[in-house]
């Protein structure tokens, strides 16, 4: 919760603004528009590339062998508390 306050504190100042029907409400917008479309457009490229690198690094690892039942049960507990 608080993640998502900080995250869009900035564009509160805007949303202040145009309440008050300021003049200046675009000019406070438009940098937190900005970067919000850089982020959304550069942010799925580094995180795609990143999990495509650690897809096949895992692939080719080698990495002692573990059990079956081991290495699915690791998986599975990541995969259910992950974010």
């Amino acid at each position: 919760m608080i993640r998502h306050i900080v995250q869009t504190y900035p564009l509160w100042i805007a949303i202040v603004l145009a309440a008050r029907n300021s003049a200046l409400t675009k000019w406070a917008a438009l940098p937190c528009f900005v970067f919000w479309l850089a982020t959304e457009i550069v942010m799925p490229i580094i995180v795609g590339s990143a999990s495509a690198a650690g897809i096949v690094d895992s692939a080719a690892s080698k990495a002692p062998r573990v059990r079956a039942i081991a290495a699915i049960a690791t998986s599975s507990l990541v995969l259910v508390v992950h974010d």
